[in-house]
């Protein structure tokens, strides 16, 4: 008896939850190596209750991949930047400022993540309106800043969207966590 009420609460509980989706679009290249060098990690573009874990994550992930170690945080050095976001579909003449302003550096690697829809929690209970989506879009580009020109960029739009169906209860995924969620699918990507 006991187990077949567990398996009612297991069934339930899957039924009831929503999944997102990833869609990778804008990758300049499936994979990529990291060359010699040093690697200056920007400031990340992205909700504060968000932005230290997706940096924990880049040195955790990134660290033993880089050769020699050489990952820097740009909060940890000298180097200011008058314009933070500088990088994605930069000019020339910006990427020609951002080299010279990280002197020593030979490769810079710009993250931004934005939550255009968080309407979700992760547990909804009572009427869910139909409409109501978290949306997260993340990407990551790096420059070479020696030639200064971007040689990696990849971008992953999610989604979780509730279906005309929804129960008065349901299991769901927070925006906080598919944004993180985007930056492993694009770390992982980049290793394959």
């Amino acid at each position: 008896m006991k187990k077949l009420v567990l398996f009612l609460l297991i069934a339930i509980s899957i039924q009831s939850c929503n999944t997102p989706s990833y869609v990778f679009s804008s990758v300049s290249q499936k994979t990529y190596s990291f060359p010699e060098g040093t690697h200056l990690l920007n400031i990340i573009d992205a909700p504060e209750s968000v932005r230290l874990k997706l940096r924990e994550m880049i040195f955790d992930k990134l660290e033993d991949r880089i050769p020699n170690g050489k990952l820097v945080s740009i909060q940890d050095t000298p180097v200011t930047l008058i314009n933070s976001n500088l990088g994605f579909n930069s000019s020339a003449e910006d990427l020609e400022q951002l080299a010279s302003r990280a002197k020593g550096y030979d490769y810079i690697i710009n993250i931004k993540a934005e939550k255009p829809a968080d309407d979700l929690g992760s547990i909804q209970i009572g009427n869910i309106d139909p409409g109501e989506a978290n949306v997260t879009k993340v990407s990551l580009e790096i420059i070479n800043l020696n030639e200064k020109v971007s040689v990696y960029y990849s971008h992953v739009r999610s989604e979780l969207k509730v279906p005309d169906d929804s129960k008065d209860f349901a299991f769901s995924v927070s925006a906080q966590s598919m944004m993180k969620n985007s930056l492993k699918k694009i770390l992982k990507r980049m290793k394959n």
